[in-house]
């Protein structure tokens, strides 16, 4: 092969390989614009307002650590297929970084891949807001502060009762820990009264749970300890380690939950990849823990690239990628006119 013709047949496989990636951009891009502005995840009045009593027994499903990973999109379509849940929670870090993009990316994923029919309700972890992970954000223009987030999903502490059943789902700030601690304080006092089950959700397990449990926990645990039992509350739900973890503590049952879909942990008891589904019933409350081992993750990863690199570039004009598209298409077709004629004049 001379070199001309090399020349030719490499600059026509770099522009083919380009217009695939435009053409795969443009499906991301597709997703992305079609997303329903009216749904069912997040925090929000509307939100709260589909769910539908049906009395006892019901399921819900938890997740935690999930970061919007093809592993997590695999726990939830098995969640659901053993009987649709009443509701979701997502218990914190849903997200990989505190960007704006990255949560349009969640978001985009969870309403053309998950489509969920029930309510998504959503724990604020360490991933979602600037301010506990300053390091991952550098342009301010991407950062999600509070506002922001409660702008996307509502309000970042949550109560809601359900089938005379009350759960709490707290954002357990670290900078501010009494506020955590407070909100807790102020619904149990008022409304765990009479309850059947209460259920709190907060991403920081505490210390105290077990020895394992070092890194940023949630803060005055000894308080939430306190509350926990003096209100008698029935199942305590938390993330951040990446496995499963269950204990008791004076009629308590504590729940690690952060196997969702990000890289398991050694020192966590189990190193499983799982969503739970919760039954709660007359006499007692049923845990299945669904299981799955972690999924390829590389077309998410070239998703979520394309939505935090190539999206905020071209923001409102996504007409962009298809003049590009053109151009390297015709390209395309002017370098393999050229491979052609150096082919054949080759072969004289």
């Amino acid at each position: 092969m001379n070199r001309k013709r090399f020349v030719w047949l490499y600059l026509l496989i770099f522009n083919l390989l380009i217009v695939a990636f435009l053409l795969a951009a443009l499906k991301v891009h597709s997703d992305y614009v079609s997303t329903p502005p009216n749904n069912l995840v997040g925090n929000k009045p509307a939100v709260i307002a589909k769910l539908q009593e049906s009395g006892l027994p019901f399921s819900f499903l938890v997740i935690g650590d999930s970061r919007a990973k093809t592993t997590s999109e695999h726990l939830i379509k098995l969640g659901v297929e053993k009987g649709a849940p009443a509701f979701m929670v997502m218990n914190g870090d849903f997200v990989w970084r505190p960007g704006i993009w990255n949560h349009r990316f969640f978001m985009t994923r969870m309403l053309t891949e998950i489509k969920p029919s029930f309510p998504v309700f959503l724990v604020p972890g360490n991933h979602e807001i600037f301010a506990y992970d300053t390091s991952r954000i550098k342009d301010p223009k991407q950062q999600v502060t509070h506002e922001i987030y409660e702008g996307l999903y509502g309000p970042r502490n949550l109560d809601f009762v359900y089938n005379n059943c009350l759960f709490i789902i707290c954002d357990g700030d670290g900078r501010s820990p009494e506020n955590y601690l407070d909100y807790l304080r102020d619904v149990l006092s008022k409304k765990a009264a009479g309850r059947k089950y209460i259920f709190v959700f907060t991403h920081y397990p505490p210390r105290g749970l077990d020895a394992s449990i070092k890194k940023a926990c949630l803060p005055n645990e000894k308080e939430f300890f306190a509350l926990m039992e003096q209100y008698k509350v029935t199942y305590c739900f938390f993330g951040h380690h990446h496995g499963y973890w269950k204990g008791e503590r004076n009629g308590t049952t504590y729940i690690v939950c952060g196997g969702g879909g990000t890289r398991l942990e050694p020192h966590i008891t189990d190193k499983l990849h799982h969503i739970l589904r919760i039954t709660a019933g007359q006499d007692k409350i049923e845990e299945e823990k669904i299981t799955s081992p972690a999924q390829s993750n590389l077309g998410n990863w070239f998703r979520e690239t394309v939505f935090t690199y190539i999206f905020p570039v071209i923001n409102n004009t996504g007409w962009m990628l298809y003049v590009i598209l053109l151009v390297f298409l015709l390209d395309s077709g002017i370098l393999f006119f050229l491979y052609r004629k150096a082919s054949i004049k080759e072969s004289k």
